[in-house]
């Protein structure tokens, strides 16, 4: 059932530990992944779409990363959508990097790597930040060193997304947020600008007028914008501890 099984000892994200890589057979892989329905992610039906569509003509060419837990159980670390991907398609098998100890520096490398270096959209990139820190417990320091950002820009980063998530998120329906995710994956706005408005809005309609530029921003540049967050952020006092 498995092809050739190789030991990789380099090019791999720090703190990884030992490797070994498999082609699995896509069943028995989702057999044995204990964490597939608490698995944060970002499950956009667009985005979802689009990968398929990839996979279908050229196969899976990132691995799925898991963790051993032990010899029948494996934690998903990257990779949920090509899985699903995989069972939606019948493709069988497929590349899996199967590693051991994982540190929270390994796996804040191997996010940044695969969800965070490859998603240029500013909501990703900061829901994806929040997502290390709230979902899976990673410092933000060892986040910062994987990304070669400083401490503070991360800390702005999480006090935005605390604002979203408990301001502005509890407004949405589930098919209001779905397509609001669609709407900012499709349109792609910076992380800056996303910072200001969800900073300026206080419903949803608010922040999708902001964005789209219906409401007009009175910061002429970027750097501008940058500048505004980062006061108001002073001026509430919040604080990435407080998330």
């Amino acid at each position: 059932m498995n092809a050739k099984e190789f030991k990789i000892k380099t090019a791999i994200p720090d703190g990884l530990g030992d490797c070994r890589f498999l082609f699995l057979d896509t069943k028995e892989l989702v057999n044995k992944l204990n964490n597939l329905d608490t698995y944060p992610t970002n499950r956009s039906n667009f985005k979802v779409n689009y990968l398929c569509d990839a996979i279908k003509k050229q196969g899976i060419l990132s691995p799925i990363i898991v963790h051993v837990v032990n010899k029948n159980s494996y934690e998903l670390i990257d990779g949920l959508k090509r899985i699903f991907c995989a069972v939606e398609n019948n493709i069988s098998p497929i590349p899996v990097l199967i590693c051991g100890k994982i540190s929270e520096l390994g796996l804040a490398s191997t996010f940044a790597i695969n969800n965070i270096h490859f998603r240029p959209c500013g909501f990703e990139l900061l829901n994806g930040i929040y997502m290390l820190v709230n979902e899976k417990g990673i410092d933000i320091s060892d986040i910062a060193k994987s990304l070669m950002k400083k401490v503070k820009t991360i800390k702005n980063w999480l006090a935005t997304m605390n604002k979203f998530y408990s301001d502005i998120y509890p407004q949405f329906n589930n098919t209001d947020y779905a397509k609001f995710i669609e709407f900012v994956e499709k349109e792609c706005f910076s992380a800056s600008k996303v910072m200001y408005c969800v900073n300026r809005a206080n419903s949803p309609d608010q922040l999708t007028e902001c964005l789209t530029g219906k409401i007009h921003l009175t910061s002429p540049t970027e750097i501008e914008t940058v500048k505004e967050v980062q006061n108001e952020i002073k001026r509430t006092g919040a604080k990435a501890e407080d998330i």
